[in-house]
């Protein structure tokens, strides 16, 4: 068989090798099984609801080393989210590799399908009302949140390079 119009195929490394960096964005996700009273830093003492959490953050230097550093165990609480995750189960973290800061716009996102949000929780260097939304049921097996991920982890990266 014989192909007389074959083209090459022209591949973006430099968008690929950009966005590969460890650095980006990142959401937490964990199931808090009771109704809770926490104190969370200068926040104080905040009401948190027997549910599933979602936390959006971000490292544009080291995001494999924040995302491990929240999941330790023994830390120094620095971060509101330090306060709350110590009493959460089922943790996952979900990394998105990016060259640009996109905390705020997936918290955008998050805030749109969540059941509600914590005032003020994580989103001091931003204008945001908060970077931690609250969801009655587990939100990997809602659509919306698929969709989420989805879009910041794979299809961005598409609209880059077309």
């Amino acid at each position: 068989m014989r192909f007389e119009f074959v083209k090459g195929l022209s591949i973006p490394w430099e968008v690929y090798e950009r966005e590969a960096k460890n650095r980006g964005a990142y959401i937490i996700t964990g199931f808090l099984d009771r109704n809770r009273v926490i104190e969370v830093g200068l926040l104080g003492r905040v009401e948190f609801k027997k549910g599933y959490y979602l936390y959006i953050g971000s490292a544009l230097n080291s995001l494999s080393g924040r995302i491990n550093r929240h999941m330790r165990k023994e830390k120094r609480l620095k971060w509101h989210i330090d306060y709350l995750i110590r009493h959460l189960k089922n943790i996952k973290a979900i990394p998105i590799q990016s060259s640009e800061d996109l905390e705020c716009q997936i918290a955008n996102s998050i805030y749109n399908i969540s059941d509600g949000s914590i005032k003020g929780f994580g989103c001091s260097d931003c204008k945001c009302e908060s970077h931690l939304f609250w969801m009655r049921d587990n939100p990997f097996l809602r659509e919306e949140f698929v969709n989420i991920i989805t879009k910041y982890r794979i299809d961005r990266l598409s609209s880059l390079i077309l």
